[in-house]
This record gives structure tokens, C-alpha cells and sequence, in this order.
């Protein structure tokens, strides 16, 4: 037997027996893939596939062949519920699909019952007819070097269409749809709020420069229960630059950052009245549930996130800066605790008048 070490940019495979491998390598019982640092080059490890990544394979190894065409996207949930729009026009059309994703994101993607879906670490068990590699597909060379996507259609097209393109069903009719699990409610909400009325928040995105500042999250809370009279729950996952969000406490104000899992999260939103958050994938998910939901935009023009979610208003500064929308160029960051210059005009006035008004408190 011996033991292919394939280039996951170019294809290339140099092959090698298994006693020279381990000689160089080490053990490699359990490993899928190693990295090579060329002493003349940096490795950008920002981006997905990078040319210096490999791939370890053993060579002869049988593919299960799986008919229909397999679909390739990484990228966080948010992605993931824009192309499930197109992944049902797929099958409705008679197509068969799987979809190969991060490992960490295949459970939700299976609890959506569209098609199968595995992880991308074990594609190559598997041999399809036909492949459908959405990796950086749509985001520009701008944003770099392993992007395909040319900077019009980035900033002129919803996202949802340029995946339709992408996976041959454009036109199509959009069919968002999410349900929340059963017997996943936080029981922080139920035993605390029951069946009323909530605004949930989401105080904390990994992304800084799209987040609601730091500093802005307790007085929109606290205008929220004061003068609205509708309790909060913030949501999220905290970062080392936010963590004192976890610590943030008030009567009527239920903290379940860092708390809860992608089920939970679901049932969370599934429960709230009204959903206030960045443009993250708690914004795609209040959407494909159909909530009242104020999505906070700042260097992204929302009209290529949002065109086909009836229930979201997206409240952004567009005029307000000169340099709005930056389309994730961040200019004006230097530290991840800075908040940039677009999301600082979201003040907490202003974010709750747009509350008020969306949810009719």
C-alpha cells in the first residue's frame, strides 16, 4: 500500500510508500491532512484551501459511488440557509443532491431535511457524477486570491441569486423554511418569561466589524425593558475581546450568551417575538423562520442579503459616511475591540425606535 500526498489546489499527487511517509511525517493513523511551510513562503491561513495544504490518501482506496451531484460549500450557517433555497429548487426539480460541508455545521444542515449531507473531510469516500464546488464562489478576488467571484456581482447581487446561478436554478422561487426541534426550549425563557412576548438579541457575532458595539448592548437592553416594557434575551457566542457581555445582568434581561447550542439557538429564536441582530447567521435563520427581525447592517449593503426576507428590516447608514459600504474592506479597524465607524451610527436610540416600531410595542 502506499500513500498519495495530494496537492488540494492543483490535483497534484506524488506518491510514496508508507514507510517513507511515516519516516517523514510521523504516525499517520488518524491524520486526513498535513500542512507544508515552504521556508520561502508565508501561509495565509484565512482562507479554506491554501496551495501549501495536502491531503493524505491511501492510494487504491474505493470510492462509493453516490448518484447526483455533490454540492461544496464551507462558510458558516448564514451561507448555508441561502443556498438551501436553491438546494430545494434542485430536488424539486428532480435533482439529486448531497451537500458537503464543515463538520461542525452537518447536523443542522441534515435537521433541515433536504438532501444528505456529509462532512467535507469525508469526500473522497465517495465519488459523485457531478460536482458543484461553491468554495469562494462567491466572494470576489478583492477580498483574495482564492475568490472567483468578480467584485459586480458581489456588491450588485443578492447572495441567494448568485448561488442560484451558481447551481443552475436561477430564476427560481425562493423557499426559505426553518423549524425549531421540539424539547429544546432554554429553560431560562420558559420558567422565567413562558408564553410572552420577547426581543432577543445577538450580542455577539465573531466578525467585530459587523457587531453591535460592545458598549451599546446594556442601554439598548435596558431601553428595551423600560420603555417598550418587553423583556430581552441576549444570544450568542462571546469573544475574547466581549466577554464581559456574559456578565451583563438586569431584571428582565435573561443572558444565555455562551449558552447555548445550534438547537437551542433555533428554539431560542423560534420563541422570540422580535430577533435584533447583526448580518450573521442568526439573521438568516430569524428570517427562514418567518420572525420580526431588524438586521443591523453597517460595511454591506443590505439589499444583497435581505432582498427576499419579508419579515426583516434592515436598519443601515447608508449617506451617513462617506466610505459606507466598505463591503468588509474595514478600513477604519485596526484591533479587533474597535468597532467600526458605520456600526458606532446604530446608537441605542436609534436601534430601538426601529424595534418599536417593527414589533408594534
Amino acid at each position: 500500500m502506499t500513500v498519495a500526498i495530494v496537492n488540494k489546489k492543483t490535483g497534484k499527487e506524488l506518491k510514496i510508500s508508507d514507510k517513507q511517509a511515516e519516516e517523514f511525517f510521523g504516525p499517520l493513523h488518524g491524520v486526513k491532512n498535513i500542512m507544508c511551510l515552504p521556508c520561502s513562503s508565508e501561509v495565509d491561513m484565512s482562507w479554506e484551501t491554501v496551495p501549501n495544504v495536502y491531503q493524505i490518501k491511501k492510494a487504491g482506496l474505493k470510492r462509493k459511488k453516490v448518484k447526483g451531484t455533490l454540492i461544496i460549500r464551507m462558510g458558516g450557517i448564514g451561507d448555508l440557509l441561502m443556498i438551501s433555497s436553491g438546494m430545494r429548487e434542485m430536488k424539486y426539480r428532480g435533482e439529486a443532491i448531497t451537500l458537503a460541508t464543515l463538520p461542525q455545521h452537518v447536523l443542522f444542515m441534515k435537521s433541515m431535511e433536504i438532501c444528505p449531507v456529509i462532512s467535507i473531510e469525508d469526500m473522497d469516500q465517495y465519488e459523485f457524477d457531478k460536482l458543484i464546488d461553491l468554495r469562494f464562489a462567491v466572494e470576489p478576488k478583492e477580498l483574495g486570491t482564492c475568490c472567483k467571484a468578480t467584485w459586480e456581482d458581489y456588491t450588485l447581487k443578492d447572495r441567494t441569486d448568485a448561488f442560484d446561478e451558481l447551481l443552475g436554478v436561477y430564476p427560481a422561487r425562493k423557499r426559505f423554511s426553518l423549524l425549531p426541534i421540539e424539547g429544546y426550549e432554554p429553560e431560562e425563557i420558559t420558567n422565567a418569561i413562558g408564553d410572552e412576548p420577547f426581543v432577543a438579541i445577538n450580542a455577539s457575532i465573531v466578525a467585530s466589524a459587523r457587531a453591535i458595539p460592545m458598549q451599546y448592548i446594556e442601554p439598548i437592553c435596558r431601553k428595551i425593558i423600560t420603555k417598550l416594557g418587553v423583556p430581552v434575551v441576549l444570544f450568542g457566542m462571546s469573544q475574547p475581546w466581549n466577554y464581559d457581555l456574559t456578565k451583563i445582568s438586569r431584571t428582565g434581561l435573561i443572558n444565555l450568551i455562551d449558552k447555548t447550542d445550534w438547537k437551542e439557538l433555533l428554539s431560542l429564536i423560534g420563541m422570540a417575538d422580535t430577533v435584533v441582530t447583526p448580518d450573521t447567521g442568526s439573521l438568516h435563520i430569524a428570517a427562514a423562520m418567518n420572525k420580526k427581525t431588524l438586521g443591523l447592517f453597517g460595511c454591506i449593503n443590505p439589499r444583497t442579503r435581505v432582498s427576499y426576507y419579508p419579515t426583516v428590516r434592515a436598519l443601515y447608514p447608508v449617506g451617513e459616511l462617506p466610505c459606507v459600504p466598505c463591503w468588509d474592506l474595514h478600513p477604519c479597524v485596526t484591533k479587533p475591540q474597535d468597532s467600526v465607524k458605520c456600526m458606532m451610527l446604530l446608537k441605542p436610540d436609534r436601534v430601538v425606535n426601529s424595534i418599536k416600531e417593527l414589533g408594534g410595542y
